[in-house]
């Protein structure tokens, strides 16, 4: 893809957008006194104010998530992605909802992450030990 150049605009546009910058009362020229006691905003603002004013991204969650990848077939995709936004958030939940509650909160506890699905839930391959997601036998190749 190229980009597109802007035409270049005559001196009489220029002039007459100088003109408009000129007479801006919101865009006042800054005098060399005023620029002398500019202060960085570190410095002029409150430092909780400068925080939030300047902090990026997204904010943590309480409650992170685990990335995982994981094969599903096409039509369980696109079944839920025709649902709109959220489906990712509809699969979580119907997939937390075929959890056993007792043992999967206990299991992630013992795993030091409240909450959430540690280590132990993780069985051989990273298959889980839920009836649904147990390790089947593998087939050995001679």
């Amino acid at each position: 893809m190229t980009k597109r150049k802007a035409p270049p605009i005559s001196d009489a546009e220029e002039a007459r957008v100088q003109a408009m910058i000129a007479r801006d009362p919101d865009n006042p020229d800054v005098t060399p006194e005023e620029a002398a006691q500019a202060r960085p905003a570190s410095e002029a603002l409150d430092p909780e104010l400068f925080a939030r004013l300047t902090r990026r991204g997204r904010p943590k969650s309480e409650a992170s998530k685990v990335l995982v990848t994981l094969r599903l077939p096409p039509t369980v995709v696109a079944g839920y992605r025709a649902t709109g936004p959220g489906w990712q958030v509809r699969m979580g939940e119907v997939l937390s909802a075929g959890l056993e509650p007792e043992s999967a909160t206990a299991e992630a506890e013992r795993a030091g992450v409240p909450g959430e699905g540690g280590p132990e839930l993780a069985g051989p391959r990273g298959r889980g030990t839920h009836p649904a997601t147990r390790s089947r036998p593998t087939r050995k190749s001679a």
